[in-house]
């Protein structure tokens, strides 16, 4: 059985995940409100998740590396503002694992993406009879919240497990 999760993706618009990923997410999300330094972003990320930092909006795909002692940026024309104190090195611009971790780039850089990862794959009939409305970037279904139950019901007899989450 499949376990999807049910969440407030924005106001009044309610997506579904699968459980894995939207966890993960989580943990994602969680990784950049919370930590303070780079060497603590990079541990509280899911595993292998730090070395797929490859396509930041907000500075045109900077690649990251991690070398075991520092983060190696290839150097851009311009920095985004989380490498304002990044030392220059021949061909990388280096921040330290102790360095304070800016995470106001975030906001602008999208990332991590929920929205891509919301599940659409519905039984037939399903968004004809529920959905409310799309998500603004990807065209995404989202729902009402009091509309539920009879989701639940069906998704359901389609052999899905529902967790109702609320707004995380």
């Amino acid at each position: 059985m499949k376990e999807l999760v049910f969440t407030e993706e924005q106001t009044d618009q309610w997506v579904y995940y699968e459980s894995d990923t939207f966890w993960t997410l989580k943990q994602m999300l969680d990784a950049v409100g919370d930590a303070t330094t780079w060497g603590e972003f990079r541990a509280m990320l899911p595993e292998g998740e730090f070395e797929t930092l490859s396509d930041w909006n907000i500075n045109g795909g900077e690649k990251i590396y991690w070398d075991g002692s520092k983060y190696l940026f290839i150097e851009k024309e311009k920095l985004p503002n989380f490498l304002e104190e990044a030392k220059k090195d021949e061909d990388y611009f280096i921040v330290r694992h102790d360095s304070p971790f800016n995470n106001s780039w975030f906001v602008d850089a999208c990332w991590p993406s929920f929205e891509i990862h919301i599940w659409d794959e519905f039984p037939e009939g399903f968004i004809e009879r529920f959905q409310r409305g799309k998500t603004w970037l990807h065209s995404k279904p989202y729902f009402n919240k009091c509309d539920f139950d009879g989701m639940e019901e069906i998704l359901t007899e389609h052999g899905y497990d529902i967790r109702n989450i609320g707004y995380a």
